[in-house]
């Protein structure tokens, strides 16, 4: 019999999502706390029969079956918390057993906790940021096409290969430090401080894809709990909007377009 072991147990191992309900079956438990599958059957049935002059031997309890190696239909429990919970009150507390115990409590809580937020209704202020958000990245979709449009009236669609062309500029290393070197060359161009270059790099592709970076940061940062906010190429590469950024920076590079301040 494999037997689980206690440390790295994700949620989904131990209990799953059945009609809307957290639910265990019966074979999980036997695999879980060493026990033969056909203890455990006994044990839900003795509990069944106890609860035969309530409704709950209906609501904790499901009867089912599954097909074992050899093909063969067999007998098995579906049972939520409070089935669960009665079956092992039963269970010698070893240190192994009061563990799981404990692991399949937080497991219960944890998936019922996200099934509620699943299913509860949402609130006026939920269905304005999803409607604005929706509209971001329409606006951000549209942004693209002019673009690309424009691109192609002029054969100058940007490939990574272009960072090539320009003087100073890195044509080794990640998409992000390619970046880094296309801000550092245009401040190098125009004369400006490193921090000045960024500076009207945010200013052109906030205009160019109707957002603000700085916003999309704070919310970020709010959104994952962070402590830190990442740098603007750290939150680019970390949203997949690099190739976007890259074709800003080249733009500004070749006075294609002009950042605000300029």
């Amino acid at each position: 019999m494999k037997i689980m072991t206690i440390a790295n147990t994700s949620i989904n191992e131990l209990v799953e999502v059945q009609n809307e309900q957290v639910v265990v079956s019966s074979r999980k438990i036997a695999e879980v706390f060493k026990k033969r599958h056909s203890e455990v059957i006994r044990a839900v049935e003795s509990h069944m029969k106890d609860l035969a002059a309530t409704d709950a031997k209906v609501r904790w309890f499901y009867e089912t079956t599954y097909q074992d190696a050899k093909g063969e239909a067999r007998k098995e429990y579906i049972m939520n918390r409070d089935g669960f919970s009665l079956l092992v009150m039963s269970f010698n507390n070893t240190r192994d057993v009061l563990e799981w115990k404990l692991k399949y409590i937080e497991a219960f809580n944890t998936m019922e906790k996200q099934l509620r937020e699943q299913t509860k209704p949402k609130t006026q202020l939920d269905i304005l940021v999803e409607s604005a958000k929706a509209l971001q990245e329409q606006e951000r979709r549209l942004a693209r096409t002019e673009l690309d449009i424009e691109d192609i009236k002029k054969q100058q669609q940007i490939q990574s290969s272009r960072i090539d062309t320009f003087n100073c500029v890195c044509t080794e290393g990640t998409k992000r430090q390619k970046l880094v070197s296309m801000i550092q060359a245009y401040a190098a161009k125009k004369g400006l401080t490193y921090r000045e270059g960024w500076h009207r790099f945010k200013a052109a592709y906030n205009t160019a894809f109707h957002t603000s970076i700085g916003n999309s940061i704070s919310y970020y940062v709010k959104e994952n709990g962070l402590k830190k906010k990442p740098s603007v190429p750290e939150f680019l590469e970390k949203k997949g909007l690099l190739d976007d950024a890259m074709r800003i920076a080249d733009k500004l590079l070749n006075g294609e377009i002009a950042a605000v301040g300029a």
